[in-house]
């Protein structure tokens, strides 16, 4: 009886212990939500007061004052966070506050050339966000912007791609897709086509003229282009169908396209894609795991006996991919 009473008093104490620590981390969370919210707040408050000064006409002389400071980090990074909570509750201000003050920011760019790699990429940041150029259009500009680009940050490249595609200005993206490509510059091409979408005007327009020049750009960024082709319907089919044709073409720009026509259907690119089939033994397993995709939409006879040999395959992603395809082909054709 002694023991139980023992073991019922050590259970409730590591129960209160429990409770107890449960309640410091509560309450902890709740002090650090609310310092959030007053800073939030003070932000808010801040931001709106100086935005509106800005736009009176008395306050204008000391707004380009301070704008010329914003080449040091810590006072633009200050004046973005202030932006941000502005911009969520009053985005009319700030557009105001933008158009009037343009020039000043464009002019920024001067001295931020001569800065590091974080007063680039937050200014880019603040360009592309911002909409910044957007109307004006300059090419100089955006050749300025282009030269901001560095190969130690990816980030960086990203903001100054979305700048360029916020301003709505193709033939800038192409320049510095081809900067990319000439020096060398390594980035993702996820992060490539991420900054893309941000695109402000016709996309169909951007991708044919950036398909145009692709054989200026490296694997990685005609990689992207692709990739943002699937994203965007459009008249590509025809270059595509050129690079899978191509059998000297690079590898995963070749693979690019045969994911474009799985979610694009062709029959033109059904005819070079059971060629490469043919060719299993002699070429990358890749191009099977991906090629019986795109033969699953054309349930011929041909097709599916082509397919079916393939689930036999020795490499597990051909096998797994013909099966589901083979299944799919027979569906369509009962």
């Amino acid at each position: 009886m002694g023991y139980g009473l023992l073991n019922l008093l050590f259970v409730y104490m590591v129960f209160s212990l429990m409770l107890a620590v449960f309640n410091l981390v509560y309450l902890r969370q709740l002090k650090r939500e609310r310092r959030h919210r007053e800073n939030a707040r003070r932000l808010l408050q801040a931001g709106r007061t100086r935005l509106r000064k800005a736009l009176t006409e008395k306050g204008t002389r000391a707004e380009r004052r301070r704008i010329r400071r914003f080449s040091m980090v810590r006072y633009l990074g200050r004046f973005e966070e202030e932006l941000k909570e502005v911009a969520s509750y009053d985005p009319a201000l700030v557009r105001a506050y933008f158009q009037k003050y343009e020039a000043e920011y464009m002019m920024l760019i001067v001295p931020i050339q001569k800065m590091g790699v974080t007063e680039k990429t937050m200014y880019a940041r603040l360009v592309m966000k911002y909409g910044i150029n957007a109307d004006q259009k300059s090419a100089a500009f955006a050749a300025a912007m282009i030269r901001l680009m560095d190969r130690s940050s990816m980030f960086l490249m990203y903001n100054v791609l979305g700048a360029l595609a916020v301003m709505g200005m193709p033939e800038a993206l192409s320049d510095a897709m081809q900067v990319m490509t000439e020096q060398g510059f390594y980035c993702y091409s996820k992060v490539i086509t991420n900054a893309l979408m941000w695109y402000a005007g016709s996309r169909n327009e951007l991708l044919l003229l950036l398909l145009k020049n692709q054989n200026e750009y490296n694997p990685k960024i005609r990689c992207a282009l692709l990739e943002y082709a699937r994203k965007e319907k459009g008249p590509y089919k025809r270059d595509i169908l050129r690079i899978l044709e191509n059998g000297s073409e690079n590898l995963e720009v070749r693979l690019e396209a045969l994911r474009y026509f799985i979610k694009y259907p062709s029959i033109e690119a059904e005819e070079v894609v059971r060629k490469l089939l043919l060719e299993r033994k002699t070429m990358d397993w890749r191009y099977a795991a991906l090629g019986v995709k795109v033969l699953a939409a054309f349930p011929s006879a041909e097709n599916r006996a082509l397919v079916r040999t393939l689930t036999y395959d020795p490499i597990w992603y051909v096998h797994q991919n013909a099966t589901e395809a083979w299944k799919q082909m027979e569906r369509g054709h009962a």
